[in-house]
């Protein structure tokens, strides 16, 4: 979702909350926000969301933020949600 899209812009929640709606208002212990910045990374806590950490982005939040899962790319998605139990095995 584009910021174009919402009127307050990240790291307000408004954003990640706006993204839900979209998804046909999907309570948000159902989803995560998978974020390659730091503005991601606040704006998917400040909704509530659990929140993974893409590595190949802008960089540097993996490093800043070890308590969160990271990917280093798209395709390690999957695996690390069957990790975390999202997904079966």
């Amino acid at each position: 979702m584009g910021s174009e899209m919402c009127i307050r812009d990240r790291p307000d929640p408004a954003h990640a909350n706006a993204a839900l709606a979209l998804l046909g208002d999907i309570p948000v212990d159902a989803a995560m926000l998978v974020g390659d910045g730091p503005q991601d990374i606040a704006s998917g806590e400040a909704a509530g969301l659990q929140v993974i950490v893409a590595a190949y982005g802008y960089g540097g939040v993996a490093e800043a933020r070890p308590d969160l899962p990271v990917i280093s790319d798209i395709g390690a998605l999957p695996a690390l949600l069957q990790r975390i139990r999202v997904l079966p095995s």
